[in-house]
């Protein structure tokens, strides 16, 4: 784990922790601070670190149950459970916890596949009808990656034919790169990327084959402000986003197009894909745009840490893309939620407050959309990025692309 270097002065320290392997090596190299503003600096930062647990701490027990049984050590189930009785069948339930709600914050966090995985370990915790509910949405989800992973492949000859180049990322390739299965993670929809000169040959053939836009804009106006179209096929019910960016904010990030590998989504297919530093560079990128307001999205970011392969090499890579934030935040992020108690932050306490709170909320408003607005703003240190986020923004109040058709 490498988080980025700080300038350590005063102000800076009320909202950020100077770079450390440890929070006292971290504090002690305060040089710059003089001495007699150590104590209240310290005092400062453990009051701010404390707000941010307090946010966890208020967390609904639903939730907190839903992040125990997506792996965090935060809690244990007997402080959730503290009265909880034996069941005849050998499940565990406590009055206070509303296992519907349960079960709704898991369908809202797209965490299904995380809470099977942990009742397959735990078979006696989550109640029998809970248990029920989830088994039944894991077989859905199976049914669904299974159907995306054929069209992908079906997809992926049809532009193979027509001399497109193409590559994927997220769907099927992460599900089975994280978990080992193609249904080991919750999604609904295809991500194809080509290059932007392909655009208007690959669209037509995924509309030959059965796809319509979600949107009304027209294809030209799409592109000047967006980097994927929808598109859904109402016969087998699938969707396809068509990517010609990797993000709408070109300044974000971006690798050769060009740098792409083949890899086997099972014995007699394989399809092409990036790199995996690369693709989890992606994936993390991406998540920090939605603030992890998806249960998955840090599950997701979380595996990716813990792959000592490529761990550190992400650190270097994001900070050398001026993408420091990020790298900070998830680090805090996936701390401060999986990890027991943590005194320890690296990024803006109010961007990872932003994000807590994102976690439990259930609709946008406009302060939150003001908020979302300040956080893209600060994820990248780059000058160009910071522009366009500005220009995107009145692009998408004239030609508002999510007005959409169905």
């Amino acid at each position: 784990m490498i988080y980025s270097s700080v300038n350590c002065s005063y102000f800076e320290l009320a909202f950020r922790v100077p770079c450390s392997d440890g929070f006292r090596n971290g504090f002690l190299a305060m040089a710059c601070v003089p001495a007699e503003l150590i104590p209240y600096t310290f005092f400062v930062y453990l009051c701010i670190v404390d707000k941010l647990n307090k946010i966890i701490e208020g967390y609904p027990v639903e939730l907190k149950m839903l992040l125990v049984c997506c792996g965090s050590e935060r809690w244990k189930v007997e402080d959730l459970l503290p009265s909880r009785t034996l069941h005849p069948k050998g499940s565990y339930a406590h009055e206070t916890i509303d296992w519907e709600r349960f079960y709704q914050w898991m369908r809202r966090h797209r965490v299904a596949p995380a809470v099977y995985r942990y009742i397959k370990k735990n078979p006696a915790v989550l109640p029998e009808e809970v248990v029920t509910k989830v088994k039944k949405d894991q077989e859905r989800i199976t049914r669904r990656t299974l159907l995306l992973t054929s069209e992908l492949i079906r997809i992926g000859k049809l532009l193979d034919e027509n001399n497109i180049p193409w590559f994927t990322m997220k769907g099927p390739v992460l599900a089975r790169h994280l978990y080992g299965d193609v249904a080991g993670r919750d999604y609904r929809d295809l991500d194809i990327f080509v290059k932007q000169e392909d655009l208007v040959q690959a669209f037509d053939i995924l509309k030959k084959s059965g796809y319509t836009s979600l949107l009304k804009l027209s294809l030209r106006n799409l592109v000047k402000i967006y980097h994927h179209i929808e598109l859904f096929n109402s016969v087998i019910k699938t969707k396809v986003e068509l990517h010609w960016k990797l993000f709408a904010n070109e300044y974000l990030f971006q690798f050769s197009k060009n740098e792409t590998c083949s890899y086997f989504l099972n014995e007699t297919n394989k399809i092409p894909t990036i790199d995996k530093l690369s693709q989890s560079t992606f994936i993390i990128i991406h998540n920090a745009q939605h603030q992890w307001n998806e249960l998955q999205w840090l599950i997701d970011s979380r595996e990716i840490l813990n792959d000592n392969e490529v761990n550190n090499t992400i650190s270097e890579l994001l900070i050398s893309k001026k993408l420091s934030v990020i790298n900070n935040l998830v680090n805090d992020l996936t701390a401060l939620l999986f990890n027991k108690v943590t005194n320890e932050i690296h990024a803006k306490s109010y961007m990872v407050a932003d994000c807590l709170k994102a976690i439990v909320s259930q609709k946008a408003t406009i302060s939150s959309k003001i908020k979302k607005t300040r956080y893209l703003f600060n994820i990248s240190g780059s000058k160009n990025y910071k522009i366009n986020v500005f220009k995107l923004r009145l692009k998408f109040l004239f030609l508002n692309p999510k007005k959409r058709i169905h």
